[in-house]
């Protein structure tokens, strides 16, 4: 540990440390459902790919809102829920607009659920759309 203070301050004091500047997940959206009737509305960009997390709930429904768009890639990425009753969706929009976000199968009095915009999984899928 102290091996370690040292080196950061050597690194501080010749002007060799470099700020971690690598791309990290970003909270998109954060809401709580407390009913099968409620909707949450986030726009989202094509080309991107979202990790959507819900927590005692069952499944999402997500759309977009003018007639004609096409609506998203929803894939499930484990088979199972989490321990902590938490469920992971991929989201991958083919155009940029609004999209309203339903849940289903809400367990307990509330289903949190949060969506990050998931940069290893974007940056991921843009290379295997470019073919490298």
């Amino acid at each position: 540990m102290l091996g370690s203070m040292a080196t950061m301050a050597l690194a501080l004091l010749t002007g060799s440390f470099q700020a971690d500047s690598t791309a990290r997940d970003t909270l998109v959206l954060a809401h709580e459902f407390t009913a099968p009737s409620e909707f949450a509305r986030v726009t989202l960009e094509a080309g991107q790919v979202y990790r959507v997390e819900l927590t005692d709930g069952t499944a999402i429904q997500v759309r977009t809102l003018l007639a004609g768009e096409q609506n998203p890639i929803v894939a499930r990425t484990e088979a199972y829920p989490r321990a902590s009753r938490t469920v992971v969706f991929e989201l991958a929009p083919s155009v940029t607009t609004v999209y309203e976000i339903r849940v289903g199968g809400i367990s307990r009095g509330a289903a949190p659920l949060r969506v990050y915009w998931d940069q290893h999984s974007t940056a991921r899928r843009q290379k295997v759309l470019s073919g490298r």
